[in-house]
C-alpha cells in the first residue's frame, strides 16, 4: 500500500496514524511504503523524510516537487510522467520506477 504524502504535520501524522491502523488491523509493515509529494524544498524533503522513517515506516526514494505541471497533466488525461517539462517526467519515472522495485523485491 502507497501512502503519498505531503511535509506538513498535518499531513504525515495522520498519515502515520493510518498505517498504524493497519498494522494493528494484520497487514504486514513491509507492504507498507509511503511517496513524498508536493515538496518545495529539498530541506523539507529530508525533514518529511526523518520524519517518516523515525515513526518506523519505509518511504520510497525520490519525491514529487510541487508544481502546477503534474496538475496540468493530469488534469488534462495524461500522467505524472507526461509533463511538458523533462526533468519533471524524469523525476515522477524514477519514483514510480522505486515503487516496482520495492514491489519485486517483496514479493
Amino acid at each position: 500500500m502507497v501512502q503519498p504524502s505531503g511535509a506538513s504535520i498535518d499531513d504525515l501524522k495522520p498519515a502515520v496514524r493510518e498505517f498504524n491502523g493497519l498494522i494493528k488491523a494484520g497487514v504486514p509493515k513491509n507492504r507498507l511504503v509511503f511517496a513524498l509529494n508536493h515538496i518545495a524544498t529539498e530541506a523539507e524533503e529530508k525533514d518529511a523524510r526523518n520524519y517518516i522513517i523515525e515513526a518506523g515506516y519505509n518511504v520510497l526514494d525520490g519525491y514529487l516537487m510541487e508544481r502546477a505541471a503534474f496538475r496540468i497533466a493530469q488534469n488534462s488525461g495524461l500522467s505524472i510522467t507526461e509533463t511538458k517539462f523533462k526533468t519533471l517526467n524524469i523525476r515522477a519515472d524514477s519514483l514510480i520506477q522505486n515503487l516496482i522495485n520495492m514491489v519485486a523485491n517483496n514479493g
